[in-house]
Parts: structure tokens; C-alpha cells; sequence
């Protein structure tokens, strides 16, 4: 339950991200003349974010036709505000753990990584035929804060996620170089090395997918 006075806060950073990334005419559908519209609410989620280094429009177009198509497998759903961070939803941990590696093993770049879980604020918005949902508040700006300190070439996992992902770390990690920092007993941080594979290309489609 959101309480009354987060609702503010919250509809001024949702119609700030809807002037940044959306054009004119969805922002006026839903705080103007009210033929969109969007709910507030909370849901268990874990948010996967990933900022691409080199951010040439070339490379982030491939960037986004991936990040699509890992979404698709694995049930995530990509928040369409994009700016500096692509940030994507999952109701489950190990799917966002796979999209995270799917990412990063096909990349022809090195990208930064950062996965957290909890109660995340969402905005489910409809405009125009259309439905798209947008991440907010404390669990977004976690997520992107992660991405931005892991080292290029990396995922940072928050303990919580770690935990949550359970058996499927075995699972899926393979090749990869797992570091975990504990202070005394508590875990505090969890960074994966992924190694690509150079086989893999990016697609050449883009597009969001408002879905």
C-alpha cells in the first residue's frame, strides 16, 4: 500500500520520466485531457539494470534489440524509460539472472550490471491502446546505483537477490568468476565476471516493445 503522502512524490517522478521519454502527446493523455490513464502500486520484483559504457547509438540500438530478446525468454519486462540505464522487471530472481547473463555473454562491449530485488513501486500506465509499466522510487535508483559502481564487464548482485536466486546460481553461473565480500558473517556484496561469447552478435532490431 502506498501511502498518501508518497503519492506526490511519485506522480512528479513518473510525469518526469513520461516528458523525458515519451513524446508530448502520451504526456498529455495522462495528466491533461485524461483519455490514459495509471495506477500506482507495489510489487514483489526483482529489477535488473544495465548501463552500456560505450554508449554510441549503435551499440545501444544492439544493446536494446538484446535485452528484448533475453526478456522475451526468461518472462522479464523492460521499463520504457531508458535513459542512461536499461532497466528490466522480473517476478522471479533467476530470470532476471538469466537475462543479466544472456546480456552480458552475447555483448560486444563490456556493460556494467546491477540486480536487486524487494517491493518495487511500479506505474501501470494505458495510452493509446497500449500498456506499459515504469519502475519508481527507492528500488529503481538501487538498482541503477549498482549498475553504475560495478566494474565494466560485471553484474552486482545485492545479498537479497543472491539469496533469493538459490539453487539456480549453480545452475546458470558456469564459467563464471563469482566474488563474494562478507563483513564477518554478512554477506555484503556479490560481483559476477562474465565471460563472452565471441561467437555471439548483437541483433540489428530495435525497439523497446511496449508490451
Amino acid at each position: 500500500m502506498i501511502r498518501v503522502e508518497e503519492k506526490s512524490s511519485l506522480l512528479d517522478e513518473f510525469s518526469g520520466q513520461v516528458q523525458r521519454h515519451f513524446p508530448a502527446s502520451v504526456w498529455r493523455s495522462l495528466f491533461e485531457d485524461g483519455t490514459g490513464h495509471a495506477q500506482f502500486g507495489t510489487a514483489a520484483r526483482t529489477i535488473v539494470a544495465i548501463e552500456c559504457e560505450q554508449a554510441g547509438p549503435t551499440t545501444r540500438t544492439s544493446l536494446v534489440a538484446a535485452v528484448n530478446q533475453a526478456a522475451r525468454v526468461h518472462g522479464g519486462r523492460i521499463d520504457p524509460c531508458a535513459g542512461e540505464f536499461i532497466l528490466v522487471s522480473c517476478p522471479t530472481t533467476s530470470g532476471a539472472l538469466g537475462i543479466a547473463l544472456a546480456v552480458q555473454r552475447t555483448a560486444r562491449t563490456r556493460l556494467r550490471m546491477g540486480i536487486v530485488t524487494g517491493r518495487c513501486t511500479v506505474a501501470r500506465a494505458h495510452v493509446d491502446g497500449q500498456d506499459f509499466l515504469v519502475l519508481l522510487g527507492k528500488e529503481r535508483a538501487r538498482a541503477e546505483k549498482l549498475a553504475g559502481a560495478a566494474p565494466a564487464g560485471t553484474v552486482q548482485i545485492d545479498p537479497d537477490a543472491f539469496v533469493a536466486a538459490g539453487g539456480y546460481i549453480d545452475e546458470a553461473l558456469g564459467s563464471c568468476v563469482v566474488i563474494a565480500e562478507y563483513d564477518g558473517d554478512v554477506l555484503r556484496d556479490v560481483t559476477l565476471t562474465v565471460p563472452p561469447d565471441s561467437s555471439a552478435e548483437f541483433s540489428t532490431f530495435a525497439g523497446l516493445g511496449l508490451t
